[in-house]
């Protein structure tokens, strides 16, 4: 499990989550990318493109990031789901707390609105 963040049409953060984010995975990032993400205290697109698979303790790390980001007035959006990781998330109803989209473009469409 890898995580990098880079700027995302301008004013806003790209946090790229690539391979497993499985129970070891997620406690191995949880400190350094909570740390990272709120730090850049940005409007925040989680890119799950090369996500491959994700369980709940990695749900919750992202809501856990994204509730703390939206307290502070923040918007935060996730993108780029496919397979397995598309249906973890659409079971959970992930859609329901934050925006779901299909890809960058419409990331960057929303955190800019």
């Amino acid at each position: 499990m890898v995580f990098t963040t880079s700027d995302l049409g301008g004013n806003a953060l790209r946090v790229a989550l690539t391979g497993r984010l499985d129970p070891a995975a997620t406690a191995a990032i949880e400190t350094q990318m909570t740390a990272q993400v709120v730090g850049a205290g940005k409007p925040t697109a989680f890119d799950l493109t090369g996500l491959e698979f994700t369980g709940s303790l990695g749900i919750r790390l992202i809501l856990s990031v994204a509730r703390v980001l939206q307290r502070r007035g923040l918007k935060v959006v996730v993108f780029g789901a496919h397979g397995v990781v598309a249906e973890v998330l659409s079971t959970v109803g992930l859609d329901a707390i934050l925006p779901v989209l299909p890809d960058q473009a419409a990331a960057e469409a929303a955190l800019a609105a």
